[in-house]
């Protein structure tokens, strides 16, 4: 997702940015809860998350046959794509695939379309909205509130990623379900994973694991995530990227727990980030905070590359003529 989509942001609430960063407490650093994380460890968790989600950026007329070139050489032998959709405005591309390697159903997201106005637009609908009570029945009445934006794209396509899934699960006989995305599409597969806490057998082994993700929703919506998803939610944040400071916390946003911060992927540097919002400058909140968010932060954190020379954007994945 190119951060020119979010200069509307910076341009607009700066003042309002500034003011909610005099105002937190300040706090001591605490070590305690930290983890830095082995390269073997990064690899073996979050390198095949990481590939599905880079995939999610081809083009659709690659996904279905994995043609989309450099990007699906790692999974070509492995992976049969399920399902494709999405219109890459509004609903962002999306797909459902077997990693028969991993015995593993994946839903993988898009993350916003740079090209399409309508992307673009649907991510400055940030109001905070009620869930949708068909999609979250069991969540209605916690009080949460998630992105307006965010949540009409998962509608979408959550009926098609649902039906797909619920599918594959009997046909493939696996046990297994993995939910990924990069920036917007990290915040849409939260969003599956809590439609799916919902509806799955429990016996289900669901993990989401993304990458950039904005904030999506309250602080009722953090909790409810956490209560629900536990462990098995991990958000990946890259250095001085600010897009997972946006919507900004002084708007009610806030996200959950599950941050591992890359501070820097050439020497191998990832850490467990324990607690909601943690403010260590160990921490991607730390890593932006005031001069770095205003003034010093990389725009490209946030395509990458993140660890393996993977980066996520639509320029990672251009079409491939037939």
């Amino acid at each position: 997702m190119s951060l020119l989509v979010f200069l509307p942001f910076l341009c607009l609430f700066a003042t309002l940015f500034i003011s909610s960063i005099s105002a937190l407490p300040v706090k001591a650093r605490q070590d305690e809860g930290f983890r830095i994380l082995a390269q073997d460890e990064v690899d073996s968790s979050f390198l095949r998350p990481a590939l599905f989600a880079r995939f999610a950026y081809c083009d659709p007329v690659n996904v279905p046959d994995l043609s989309c070139g450099g990007p699906c050489e790692p999974l070509k032998d492995d992976v049969e794509v399920l399902i494709s959709g999405g219109d890459g405005g509004e609903v962002p591309h999306f797909l459902v695939a077997h990693d028969r390697l991993e015995n593993t159903i994946v839903v993988a997201h898009e993350g916003t379309n740079s090209d399409d106005p309508t992307s673009i637009l649907n991510d400055l609908e940030f109001n905070l909205v009620p869930l949708n009570t068909a999609k979250f029945p069991l969540f209605v009445d916690s009080g949460a509130e998630i992105h307006d934006g965010f949540q009409d794209s998962f509608y979408g396509g959550a009926d098609d990623i649902l039906t797909a899934v619920q599918d594959a699960l009997i046909s493939k006989k696996s046990s297994k379900l993995l939910l990924t995305g990069h920036s917007l599409g990290g915040a849409l597969a939260v969003m599956d994973a809590m439609m799916f806490k919902q509806v799955l057998d429990p016996s289900i082994d669901i993990k989401t694991i993304t990458f950039g993700t904005p904030r999506s929703g309250n602080q009722e919506w953090a909790d409810l995530v956490d209560q629900t998803l536990d462990t098995d939610h991990i958000f990946i944040t890259n250095k001085n990227d600010i897009v997972p400071q946006l919507p900004f916390r002084s708007f009610g946003y806030r996200h959950s727990t599950g941050e591992v911060h890359i501070r820097d992927d050439k020497s191998a540097d990832f850490i467990t980030c324990p607690g909601q919002e943690n403010e260590s400058d160990r921490c991607s909140f730390g890593d932006t905070r005031f001069l770095g968010l205003l003034l010093g932060f990389s725009v490209s954190a946030h395509k990458g590359p993140y660890f393996n020379d993977i980066s996520f954007a639509h320029s990672e994945c251009p079409l491939v003529e037939g």
